[in-house]
């Protein structure tokens, strides 16, 4: 048995026990809201305010760069359609 199989066949195991004793939500631990007085919900210090506010606006910032190379601007591509449409117009009436 491989190291892999070992580890699914405890987490299998595992979870069966949870299902029987009622205990297994089919969630992702990260998905499960916290309870009131968890070790895990701990106060905001304002420097995990400063380092949340930070993470944010650099996750934002990925987003709005994956946005803008996903769907590129017009005006980056093509020349100014104004001036060269109306002296393409032009040129078609005169044939």
């Amino acid at each position: 048995m491989s190291n892999l199989e070992h580890l699914q066949s405890l987490a299998d195991e595992f979870n069966a026990r949870a299902r029987a004793d009622g205990r297994y939500l089919e969630q992702d631990f990260w998905d499960i809201p916290s309870q009131p007085g968890s070790i895990l919900d701990s106060p905001m210090t304002p420097e995990s305010r400063e380092r949340v506010a930070r993470l944010r606006a650099q996750i934002a910032e990925l987003n709005a760069d994956a946005v803008e190379k996903s769907n590129p601007t017009v005006q980056g591509i093509l020349p100014d359609v104004g001036t060269d449409f109306q002296e393409v117009q032009g040129e078609s009436t005169k044939r």
